[in-house]
């Protein structure tokens, strides 16, 4: 029996000497369960962040094909293009119309432009030229309808004189 004060090890293997060899072993398991933890940690967040990037990318490209749509067809000459596409039938946006009627118009109306003395003026005129836009517009939504394409681009290029104008005025407004 040992000493008052004194703990008397009743296993040889159990020595003070053989316990802080465990405990130290123990420590190393917990570092090594702490840094497998935090690695583990760290994986999942690399991986959640490459989730988040990819979700991010989507939802840019998204975006910008929600906010390229409306572009689109928030106007009634891209909608007539883009419909026309849908279609099959190519437009050819350079084009000149050979109508000497419809020249002769637009020769008028940029030299109404540039005489136009003031913003009041200037309004009317835009005022006009987009009535006559609105007319083809409609123009080509009932060509559309009967699937004449001829008479649909004809109205769409006459739509794209009328549109040039409009945006002429609003440059000098």
């Amino acid at each position: 029996m040992a000493g008052a004060g004194t703990v008397e090890l009743r296993q040889p293997w159990l020595s003070h000497s053989s316990l802080a060899g465990h405990v130290e072993v123990c420590n190393q398991l917990t570092n090594l369960w702490t840094i497998s933890r935090f690695l583990g940690w760290k994986r999942d967040m690399i991986y959640r962040m490459a989730i988040l990037k990819k979700e991010k990318t989507f939802a840019a490209d998204q975006s910008a094909r929600v906010n390229d749509a409306y572009r689109t067809l928030n106007k009634s000459l891209s909608r007539a293009l883009y419909l026309m596409r849908l279609e099959g039938v190519h437009v050819d946006e350079e084009k000149t119309v050979m109508d000497p009627d419809l020249l002769a118009e637009m020769m008028d109306i940029r030299e109404a432009v540039e005489e136009a003395s003031d913003s009041h003026a200037l309004k009317q005129l835009q005022t006009q030229i987009e009535r006559k836009f609105e007319a083809w517009a409609n123009s080509f939504r009932e060509a559309f309808k009967r699937k004449n394409f001829d008479d649909a681009i004809n109205s769409i290029q006459r739509m794209r004189y009328y549109d040039r104008a409009i945006e002429e005025i609003i440059k000098k407004l």
